[in-house]
């Protein structure tokens, strides 16, 4: 049973469809637009507020049917489904096709700090979604420990400080290779239009010189009549 498949079951409105990352990943993006109690006409049927997106991130290896794979009053997802707020989505990627100002973003400690900074780094770093912002993160603990865990989880535990470090500083060099691209362009054209001047410069220089020397011969052939 798939994520859209087991949130019907539940008889829950759902829809899928797909978006490619920039790196070429194909990514199936659900979407739960409103609750039992509403058809999502309505801002909010029982406030009268407007609702804001709410994004789920699947754990560290999970999937998306963690968040509905309970019963209704049990689950988080069907609970702000149905009482809280509307849940557009499930995946980070959607955030480039529903660009909303309001952002709720649930993810899990499995994430670390990172899950703190990569909603304000995705919106930095991707002019096209800068009027969204993210009005609330929250960070879920851990639903098992997962230190004591055998092969092969447990072979993997030791080098997490690594691979986190190493993913901030690709997101570093990333940054860095970024502003340099920028700066490079702006010298580009700075340069390009410098060249432009100077070229104006000399056809100018030279329209003079032959003014002059058009000048000069009509001199010398005025003299020669003479």
């Amino acid at each position: 049973m798939s994520s859209c498949e087991l949130v019907r079951y539940f008889d829950y409105p759902c829809d899928i469809s797909h978006a490619t990352t920039e790196d070429g990943y194909v990514i199936e993006v659900i979407r739960v637009p409103h609750g039992l109690r509403d058809n999502g006409t309505a801002p909010n049927a029982e406030s009268g507020t407007a609702r804001h997106p709410v994004l789920f991130v699947p754990v560290f290896a999970g999937a998306s049917d963690l968040w509905f794979i309970n019963y209704p009053s049990q689950s988080a997802g069907m609970y702000l489904i149905s009482f809280r707020r509307r849940v557009p989505c499930i995946r980070i990627s959607l955030l480039l096709s529903v660009c909303r100002r309001w952002l709720r973003r649930l993810g899990d400690e499995f994430e670390g700090s990172g899950a703190l900074l990569e909603p304000h780094d995705y919106v930095q770093e991707r002019p096209r979604v800068l009027e969204v912002q993210v009005d609330l993160v929250v960070a879920y603990g851990p639903v098992a420990n997962v230190s004591h865990m055998g092969p092969p989880l447990s072979l993997g535990i030791p080098f997490t400080p690594l691979i986190t470090l190493d993913r901030r500083t690709c997101n570093t060099n990333e940054a860095r290779a970024r502003e340099a691209e920028r700066k490079r362009r702006q010298w580009k054209t700075y340069d390009t239009n410098e060249m432009r001047v100077k070229n104006a410069g000399r056809v100018r220089e030279y329209r003079r010189r032959a003014d002059n020397t058009d000048e000069t011969r009509a001199e010398e052939a005025k003299r020669k009549r003479l």
